[in-house]
C-alpha cells in the first residue's frame, strides 16, 4: 500500500549510471503495478456498494413505513 504521495521527479533527479537507472525504472514499474491493483480493488468495492445501495428495486430491501399494514 502506498501511504504518501511521492515528490515530483525532475530530470536532474534521475540516476546517470545505467544500472541505477534500470533499477529506478523497475521500481517505478513495481509501484505503478501496486497502484493499479489498489485502483482495481477500490473500483470493485465501489461497484459492490453501488449494487447494494442502488440495485434493482426487487434487489433492495423494502423500506417499512408505519402506515403499511
Amino acid at each position: 500500500m502506498v501511504d504518501m504521495l511521492p515528490a515530483a521527479i525532475t530530470a536532474g533527479d534521475l540516476p546517470i549510471e545505467l544500472e541505477a537507472l534500470q533499477a529506478f525504472a523497475l521500481e517505478q514499474n513495481r509501484l505503478a503495478r501496486v497502484l493499479w491493483e489498489q485502483l482495481e480493488s477500490l473500483q470493485h468495492q465501489i461497484a459492490q456498494l453501488n449494487r447494494a445501495r442502488f440495485g434493482a428495486s426487487s434487489e433492495r430491501l423494502a423500506v417499512f413505513t408505519p402506515t403499511e399494514n
